[in-house]
């Protein structure tokens, strides 16, 4: 009988600690995805934004938020200069942007994970408090340079793990193979036939109309679509976090606990005896 009970016991403990591991949450060093919902943009609420100046970074609404000072690395590659500060209800102080830095802010309302229906970004706000100094991000869908765009941040622990895709290898391979296919073949072909007739009607009017005309409508149409692209963004970016730790994941850590003390106890009787 007693037999019996030791080995239910132990098989107990067994199954507990094994469920217990994959309930865990991914921390930031495991890959965590922060979710950004724009660039040089006020915090307004379960928010992750990325600010590029100093100017932007003191009136965005950083007085609660997690403040990661990133210098950027390449293109969509950030490194933490500094550990995560967090907000203590003013703008901090010791931040400040240079050159070549940017700031990677994540807020939430709560740093509990047990309100997160209602604050769904704690998750965010958790992890962003675990990285270090020394971290990268990997930002996926936010153009820097132009200041623009809505996606994500994901933290990578060592620059081995860093994806090879982003690096600046890539952007150079890219820009040399279009430049030499469409340089060749438009260049025969309409240099032979439109050059006698269309030349005095198509080559004088279309040049000087499309040239005007796009240039100062296509800056409207970039600064109005991020804006309008952000919004899903934020809306989408709590059903996309992930981690924290379950109730039920404590539960099964101390069931465990208790079957373990049960074959201790247990076996010390027989060793008395």
């Amino acid at each position: 009988m007693k037999r019996s009970l030791l080995k239910a016991c132990i098989c107990v403990a067994v199954v507990c600690v094994m469920l217990a591991a994959f309930v865990i949450p991914a921390s930031a060093e495991d890959g965590f995805v922060f979710q950004i919902k724009g660039v040089n943009q006020q915090i307004t609420g379960e928010d992750g934004v990325v600010v590029t100046t100093q100017e932007m970074y003191e009136s965005c609404n950083p007085k609660w938020a997690i403040t990661l000072w990133c210098e950027i690395v390449s293109d969509n590659i950030l490194k933490l200069v500094k550990d995560p500060i967090a907000g203590k209800g003013d703008v901090p102080s010791e931040v400040k942007l240079k050159d070549g830095q940017v700031a990677v802010l994540i807020h939430s309302s709560t740093s509990d994970p047990a309100q997160a229906d209602q604050y769904p970004n704690v998750y965010g706000k958790n992890a962003a408090m675990e990285m270090e100094k020394g971290q990268y991000l990997v930002l996926e869908g936010i153009d820097l340079a132009a200041a623009t765009g809505a996606g994500t941040a994901t933290a990578v622990y060592k620059s081995k793990n860093l994806p090879a895709q982003t690096s600046a290898e890539p952007s150079e391979e890219p820009s040399e193979e279009p430049s030499e296919e469409p340089s060749e073949e438009p260049s025969e072909e309409p240099s032979e036939e439109p050059s006698e007739e269309p030349s005095a009607d198509a080559s004088v009017e279309p040049s000087e109309e499309p040239s005007e005309e796009p240039s100062e409508a296509a800056p409207v149409e970039s600064s109005v679509e991020p804006a309008a692209s952000e919004a899903p963004a934020s809306s989408e970016a709590p059903a996309a976090q992930s981690g924290g730790f379950p109730w039920w994941g404590w539960l099964l850590i101390g069931i465990g606990v208790v079957a373990i003390a049960c074959v201790v106890i247990a076996l010390i009787p027989k060793k008395k005896a």
